[in-house]
């Protein structure tokens, strides 16, 4: 009686997709079905092996997947020469080139093109030159930045001719640039092809326009007007009792008005001391007003 229930047991029960079983007396399916190891599998129940994979070059059989031939692609750097295979082998090409083969069915390494690089190895693919920069050469890891004093804008060039020289009030002073930068408020480049900072207009001068392309248009400063430093946009105006009575200078010149004598703010460009009006005094040199008389006093004359 106890062989006829193993062999019942053993008649009815059957092995599930993905598994199969190896054996004759077991009890349960747990003891009797086994999983298909990976790169096999089983589509039928109640078998007694797993099939191997057939997946073809450049695909590989999930380790995940037993109860299928589930082939999926390599991923991109990557490739399988073989048949019925787990996984594919990651590329090693090397720097300036890529893995370019079909499928992914071998290890292909093409060089990149001109106008492309490629810093890293094992990669699928070469990186177009940036703005700024060309290769003429094919193989390359690295692109080739513009001078400075130059420009270039747009990608994947091959030429160093594709570097245009800076026009006049504009500059570059730095390599790889994508356009020339106008010079700005108090600057001028007075070439083609600048590639260092803009010159400054000097002190005593100034102007307030961009991409300016000589020193002509640094303009001197008018009298009642002064530019300390160079680069200035604009001339800053005599403050107070000082004066400048000549055109591109750096300061003004301080008020020479005696006591009662006043020089009027609004005449900053020479030095004009008038008397204190009847009513009014000043008793400091170097001003710009006369005060009035206090209630219950008064002047005579001028003082």
């Amino acid at each position: 009686m106890l062989t006829l229930r193993f062999v019942l047991l053993r008649t009815a029960s059957h092995t599930l997709l993905g598994k199969y079983g190896f054996g004759e007396g077991y009890a349960t399916e747990v003891d009797a079905c086994v999983r298909c190891l990976p790169g096999t599998y089983q589509v039928t129940t109640g078998q007694t092996t797993c099939t191997d994979s057939t997946c073809a070059a450049g695909t590989f059989h999930s380790s995940t997947t037993e109860d299928a031939q589930a082939c999926t692609n390599c991923a991109p750097g990557m490739y399988q020469i073989n048949i019925g295979r787990t996984y594919c082998d990651a590329g090693t090409c090397a720097a300036g080139t890529y893995l370019s083969s079909a499928r992914n069915l071998a290890q292909v390494c093409t060089q990149c093109a001109a106008g492309q690089s490629q810093l890293r190895s094992g990669k699928f693919l070469c990186d177009d030159c940036d703005y700024g920069q060309y290769q003429a050469e094919v193989g390359k890891s690295e692109c080739v930045l513009c001078a400075a004093g130059t420009a270039q804008g747009a990608k994947k060039q091959t030429a160093s001719a594709t570097c245009v020289l800076c026009v006049k009030g504009k500059h570059a002073p730095a390599s790889g640039a994508k356009q020339c930068d106008d010079c700005g408020f108090g600057r001028y480049a007075d070439r083609a092809g600048f590639n260092v900072s803009c010159t400054l207009c000097g002190p005593g001068t100034a102007h307030a326009s961009t991409a300016q392309e000589s020193v002509a248009s640094c303009v001197q400063c008018l009298e009642g007007t002064y530019a300390v430093l160079s680069g200035t946009d604009a001339c800053t105006p005599c403050a107070g009792a000082s004066f400048q009575n000549t055109q591109g200078q750096t300061s003004c010149k301080p008020s020479t008005c005696t006591a009662g004598k006043y020089r009027k703010s609004t005449a900053s460009q020479a030095e004009v001391c008038d008397p204190c009006a009847a009513g009014t005094f000043q008793a400091a040199a170097a001003q710009t007003s006369c005060p009035q008389c206090g209630a219950g006093t008064y002047v005579l004359g001028r003082l």
